[in-house]
């Protein structure tokens, strides 16, 4: 069995709206990502979609559940989307709302330096300077940046 692909943190396309494009980037991401699921959400064709300047009425559709799709095989505590600061930027971005619930609940620990030993099954954030890195309880690094 081939490993999966992880998504990159960070813009996949930007500086525009124009569905075509979105449907055009989202789909080769998707692709790349999880060929089979990008068969169960698009089973059709989508050069239909992909004609410049054409917008078809079922197209805001395929756009959304391309991006559904997407934000399925985000990485823990991110999304995928249009970025907070800019929506003409799409991809997937850390959801730190989503840290911080983690944090407060104790599903996750921010840590200044890495600790010996985890408590199972816990991830930790763990930063240093400007770097922020998420490891797994195995010591795995799930994303960094």
């Amino acid at each position: 069995m081939s490993k999966k692909e992880t998504p990159e943190i960070g813009s996949l396309i930007s500086g525009t709206l124009i569905e075509s494009d979105l449907i055009y980037a989202f789909s080769r991401e998707l692709e790349r990502l999880d060929k089979n699921k990008l068969n169960e959400v698009a089973p059709f064709d989508l050069d239909y979609y992909l004609i410049e300047e054409k917008q078809v009425p079922e197209g805001a559709q395929v756009l959304n559940d391309l991006m559904n799709a997407l934000d399925e095989l985000s990485p823990p505590y991110c999304y995928f989307g249009a970025n907070e600061g800019d929506c003409a930027d799409f991809g997937f971005w850390i959801s730190w709302e989503t840290i911080e619930e983690a944090v407060k609940s104790k599903e996750l620990q921010i840590l200044d330096n890495p600790p010996d030993r985890l408590t199972e099954g816990k991830e930790f954030l763990y930063y240093l300077e400007n770097n922020r890195t998420l490891y797994d309880s195995d010591y795995n690094i799930v994303w960094e940046m």
